[in-house]
């Protein structure tokens, strides 16, 4: 898995970016390097200022605002495998509005003529789409944008693991049975999919998750109780955008705190729906 950096607060999409491996698909890498050229062009988006992988991410940003409120059969395309599809245009205006706040907060003159523009006839501007890239992106724009390049959200069960919104939470070692039985959820998931964690509004992309039984064993020699385990078992890897490293977490206290967020993917539906998408963006 690549290790792709954010530009602003672009956590989100740097994640399923990575988490796509696009430099081992040359379909997939092929029409995201037509779609930044696109929208590079389209914007005039400074090459000096903001390099290839930053321009990445604003096209693919750029293409969630465009299949929302220009071309709403691309959101219709991947509607059935969204959890309340028609939701998607309500909640991204309702979070459009709060960015035009911030944004005027901010000295920003443009952004409400452009928001308006975005809203009336679906023209993304540069101006409002880097003031869309500093916004955090949430799980619903994730969904959206991963759908359409063939990552489908997998919501598990709370028969099996998982929390009333389909994600695995609360992976603690000091609940030994569920703990083992998220993280086969989670090892099983990586083999096929992909795996995205949320701590405290970042996003990132898990890529491994590796015994560490042996050190496990001796740091907890020590301990009474259950209640007294500080470490886990095994070690989580993932690719950081905000640092661009890779993090390995091994602490019970931080692991807890993670909400896992579980894609599969299908290589069929990503190339009909990039099919569809280069058909309606015209290359």
């Amino acid at each position: 898995m690549p290790v792709i950096r954010q530009v602003y607060n672009s956590c989100g999409i740097a994640s399923v970016l990575m988490a796509l491996k696009p430099d081992n698909n040359k379909e997939l890498d092929t029409f995201l390097r037509n779609l930044e050229k696109k929208v590079t062009k389209a914007l005039k988006i400074d090459t000096y200022r903001y390099d290839f992988l930053d321009r990445v991410q604003f096209a693919a940003a750029w293409l969630i605002l465009h299949s929302v409120f220009k071309d709403a059969t691309l959101v219709d395309e991947v509607a059935p495998a969204l959890p309340d599809a028609e939701n998607i245009r309500p909640m991204l205006e309702s979070r459009l509005d709060e960015m035009m706040v911030y944004q005027k907060a901010g000295n920003n003159d443009k952004i409400e003529k452009d928001l308006a523009k975005l809203l009336e006839g679906g023209e993304v501007t540069r101006n409002l789409l880097v003031s869309y890239v500093q916004e955090q992106k949430n799980d619903v724009e994730l969904k959206l944008l991963g759908s359409m390049f063939g990552l489908f959200f997998k919501p598990v069960p709370e028969g099996e693991g998982g929390t009333p919104l389909g994600t695995i939470a609360q992976v603690d070692p000091r609940h030994p049975e569920a703990y083992m039985k998220k993280v086969g959820l989670l090892a099983a998931q990586l083999a096929t999919g992909a795996v995205f964690a949320n701590y405290e509004y970042h996003w990132l992309p898990l890529r491994e998750i590796g015994t560490r039984i042996h050190q496990f064993t001796r740091e907890e020699a020590h301990n009474d109780s259950a209640s007294d385990i500080s470490a886990t078992p095994h070690y989580f890897k993932l690719n950081n955008p905000l640092s661009g490293t890779v993090l390995s977490v091994t602490r019970a206290d931080v692991l807890e705190k993670y909400i896992f967020y579980l894609y599969d993917f299908q290589l069929e539906q990503q190339r009909r729906l990039l099919g569809s998408v280069k058909a309606a963006l015209k290359f």
